[in-house]
C-alpha cells in the first residue's frame, strides 16, 4: 500500500506537531496501520469521527497519539492513500481514548 502526503498534511504537521516532511514520511505508514478508526471505538469518539469527519466516501481518519489524522483514498488506484491534514484531538476525546486505552492494557 502506497501512503502519499500532500503539501497542506506537510504544512499543517510543521505547524501542528513540528515534524519536518522526514518525520513525517517516517511516521504516516505507523499512523495509517495502527492508529485507531472509527470502527475500533464506541460512543462519543465513534460518533465525532463520523459525523464530524467522515462526510464523503473515500476519508480515512485516524487518530494516533494525541492527533487526529485524516487520510483520502485515491479514486484512481484505491489501494493509494494520501494524508491530507492533521488536527489536533480535542480535550474530552483525548481523556475517553486514554481511559478506555488504560483499560484494554490493564484487560491483556
Amino acid at each position: 500500500m502506497k501512503i502519499g502526503l500532500t503539501r497542506h498534511a506537510v504544512q499543517r504537521a510543521r505547524q501542528r506537531l513540528r515534524w519536518r516532511e522526514v518525520t513525517l514520511r517516517r511516521m504516516v505508514d505507523r499512523v495509517f496501520c495502527f492508529g485507531i478508526g472509527p470502527e475500533s471505538v464506541r460512543g462519543a469518539v465513534r460518533r465525532y469521527l463520523t459525523n464530524r469527519v467522515v462526510r464523503d466516501e473515500g476519508i480515512v481518519p485516524r487518530i494516533y497519539g494525541e492527533h487526529l489524522y485524516i487520510f483520502r483514498a485515491d479514486k484512481v488506484d484505491p489501494g493509494c492513500f494520501a494524508l491530507v491534514t492533521v488536527y489536533p484531538l480535542p480535550c474530552e476525546y483525548r481523556v475517553r481514548l486514554r481511559r478506555a486505552f488504560d483499560a484494554r492494557c490493564r484487560a491483556a
